[in-house]
Formats: structure tokens, C-alpha cells, sequence
């Protein structure tokens, strides 16, 4: 048994999955493959030695690597590439959309029968603030705040604005916070999705 101390989580949803025909569900998931291996390629996700997993959920799933926070940007920066060069090239019901949620957490990880297995929040808290997201915005990036406080502290040109905090299903909040880089990834949301506090919209080291 290991223990790893902030493990990144990314996690990733394809917009209306279920609503598509088994065999476009398929080329979907293929391009999804691609694009996730391209991009933790490029953004050298395995430079700690260790190869990222995955998780899958049929609709996308979870990316799990143990380098360093700011190279998730990266990923995120090569990933929205190469959906926007597909999607530039396709007719609007080939289009592909996918949302994406980071955390990082305190997690335990082990060798088990069905193979790699997670205990922790790492991936609980990604996949509660994955599942809050807004389905109004396509594309979105959104991350915890304990991932927002590491990645400004090396001062990044991330525009990030807090959002309204996400109460999960026990009735936990969750301070959720929208990333976007121009160019690079992310949407701009608009004010009644904000935090009510204004003095809450920016990070402040």
C-alpha cells in the first residue's frame, strides 16, 4: 500500500453520450483515446516514472498522474486543441464536446484483484464537481479550490473566477472555481454564475 500526497485527478464528460447511437458512441470514445493519450504525452504526465491511468465511465472517466500540478494546464491546453481541429472539420452532429474537472487530494492507491484500486477523495471530490458543472456551458474547465491555490501560487496566466460553491448529494460544499487560458481552453461564464460574493471572483494569494 503507498500513500501520495496530492494526486491529480482530471476528470472528463462527453456532453449528450447517451443520446448518441452505439456505434458513434464508439468513435467517440476512440477519439477521446487519442486526444487523452496525446495530450498527457506532450504534457509528460510520466515524468515522475509512473505511467497516468485511467479510469473509464463510458462518457469519459479519469485521468490519475502524480507529477506535477501545472502540467495538467498543459494537458488541458493540447487536449481543447485537438477537439477544436476536429470539430472545425466535422458537421455539427459529429461535433464533440467534453467538460473537464481537476483536483488534487491526499490519496492511497494498491494492487488489488481487479487491478489498480483508490481510496481518498481524490477522485471523489473531482467526480462531485465534474457532476455540478453547468450543462449550459460546453467546453468548460472547471477545478477545487485546493487545486486553484497551487496552480496561482506559481503564477500562471489562468483566468480563474469562483463560482457558486457545488453541494454534493451528502451536503458537502464544494468551492468550484471556472479556469480558462486565451488561447488555450475554458469558456467565460456570466456573472449570475458567480459567486454572490464579488469579492469572491479571484483568487488572492
Amino acid at each position: 500500500m503507498e500513500e501520495t500526497k496530492f494526486l491529480i485527478v482530471i476528470g472528463l464528460d462527453i456532453e449528450g453520450y447517451t443520446n448518441k447511437p452505439i456505434i458513434q458512441q464508439l468513435k467517440v470514445q476512440k477519439k477521446l483515446e487519442d486526444w487523452v493519450l496525446k495530450a498527457s504525452e506532450e504534457a509528460k504526465l510520466s515524468d515522475s516514472g509512473v505511467a497516468p491511468k485511467w479510469i473509464d465511465t463510458g462518457d469519459g472517466g479519469f485521468l490519475i498522474y502524480k507529477t506535477d500540478y501545472l502540467k495538467s494546464l498543459t494537458f488541458f491546453e493540447i487536449f481543447y486543441r485537438e477537439l477544436d481541429r476536429h470539430n472545425d472539420d466535422v458537421k455539427d452532429e459529429a461535433k464533440i464536446l467534453v467538460r473537464a474537472a481537476v483536483h488534487c487530494d491526499d490519496a492511497l492507491h494498491w494492487q488489488g484483484k481487479l487491478g489498480v484500486r483508490y481510496a481518498g477523495n481524490a477522485i471523489n471530490v473531482c467526480a462531485r464537481i465534474l457532476n455540478g458543472m453547468l450543462r449550459s456551458y460546453s467546453n468548460q474547465v472547471v477545478c477545487s479550490g485546493i487545486y486553484m491555490e497551487k496552480i496561482m501560487q506559481g503564477g500562471v496566466a489562468v483566468k480563474g473566477r469562483r463560482m457558486q460553491d457545488y453541494v454534493d448529494k451528502h451536503g458537502v460544499g464544494h468551492a468550484v472555481w471556472n479556469m480558462q487560458k486565451v488561447p488555450g481552453f475554458g469558456v467565460e461564464l456570466e456573472t449570475d454564475h458567480l459567486h454572490e460574493d464579488p469579492h469572491e471572483w479571484r483568487f488572492e494569494s
